[in-house]
């Protein structure tokens, strides 16, 4: 729970929430036990009065940006002003279960993935050092590698 209470600190002392949540949702991904990749933060906060929704996640993005930067894979974000929780009756949505899999593995992913992979690789998008795009493609463009060198 390192992550999760420097997760919870940082929040609490820049926001001075009336509520905070930080739920470690890593157990819902295929990730080893016991992991703190993926989070969901519940904020309810009178700093984000008269904020737009980005500008919310921003500074949370901001707060936290040596977590994401290292062990934070997925950040699920609810910043809301102290109306905004009132009216919602103090519920969110509940995050999805993870489909499974390895999320390289083609049959997980949805038509909008593989147009935002088919525009990536045609693209001159530089993927971060040690990976490399490999197309290996079907008629219908169903598949590919994604190496690591």
């Amino acid at each position: 729970m390192i992550i999760q209470n420097q997760i919870e600190e940082a929040l609490t002392k820049a926001l001075t929430p009336l509520h905070l949540e930080v739920i470690n949702e890593s157990g819902m991904h295929n990730v080893p036990p016991g992991s703190e990749s993926h989070f969901k933060v519940i904020a309810v906060s009178g700093s984000f009065e008269q904020q737009s929704l980005v500008f919310r996640h921003r500074m949370i993005n901001e707060l936290l940006s040596e977590q994401l930067a290292g062990p934070v894979h997925a950040l699920s974000l609810h910043a809301l002003t102290p109306t905004e929780w009132k009216n919602t009756g103090g519920v969110t949505i509940d995050s999805p279960l993870c489909r499974g899999g390895s999320k390289l593995d083609s049959k997980h992913w949805s038509e909008s993935s593989w147009t935002s992979f088919r525009k990536c690789k045609n693209s001159k998008t530089q993927f971060p050092a040690g990976i490399s795009a490999k197309s290996d493609w079907s008629t219908d463009g169903a598949k590919f590698n994604l190496l690591n060198n």
